[in-house]
């Protein structure tokens, strides 16, 4: 019996490569330009704005420092002033005790300490009556003001209008009752 098999034999078709091409989408060139412009424009604005923010704050913050040391050097001043004004009248006082039993009041010594202050504008000593014994200066506070405000035994600063008065009162010898007000604006 004859074989049924036979040697027959398909040819494979060659082995073909086959590359598949991936699309390619052009790019935009507007995302290049806003890239571009961010990095060379953009952001140095945005330091330069940083900066300049920066150096406003420093400066708010030294001219701050500034109205503050001004301040207080105008508070020392016056605080020193004040203390001027409040040795000298104690000062004043004293030397207006030694001679206060005699009547005797050192009216050039007076003047020519209150010359020294130009910042004090009126220096003036009133006794128990009014009248007023010792006068250097003008000042706007009337005499009968001045007694009433420093009426009480304790005698210490007075704000009047525009200005600021200091008193001391000096007892008399002879009496407990009798004193006199020295009083400095």
């Amino acid at each position: 019996m004859a074989s049924n098999t036979s040697n027959f034999v398909v040819p494979l078709p060659p082995v073909v490569k086959v590359e598949v091409e991936e699309q390619v989408v052009p790019k935009d060139f507007r995302g290049y330009l806003t890239r571009a412009l961010a990095w060379t424009a953009l952001m140095p604005l945005f330091m330069l704005a940083f900066m300049h923010f920066s150096q406003l704050t420093h400066t708010a913050a030294v001219i701050d420092d500034q109205q503050i040391m001004r301040t207080q050097q105008f508070a020392r001043s016056i605080s020193a002033r004040f203390v001027s004004i409040e040795t000298f009248l104690n000062t004043a006082s004293d030397m207006i005790s030694e001679s206060i039993g005699s009547k005797v009041i050192p009216v050039s010594r007076l003047n020519k300490l209150a010359e020294k202050m130009p910042y004090l504008t009126s220096l003036k000593l009133i006794s128990d009556t009014g009248s007023v014994d010792f006068h250097h200066g003008e000042s706007s506070v009337s005499t009968a003001e001045l007694m009433s405000a420093f009426a009480g035994s304790e005698v210490n600063v007075r704000s009047f209008q525009n200005e600021i008065c200091f008193g001391s009162r000096i007892p008399e010898a002879d009496s407990y009752d009798r004193s006199y007000l020295l009083i400095g604006c």
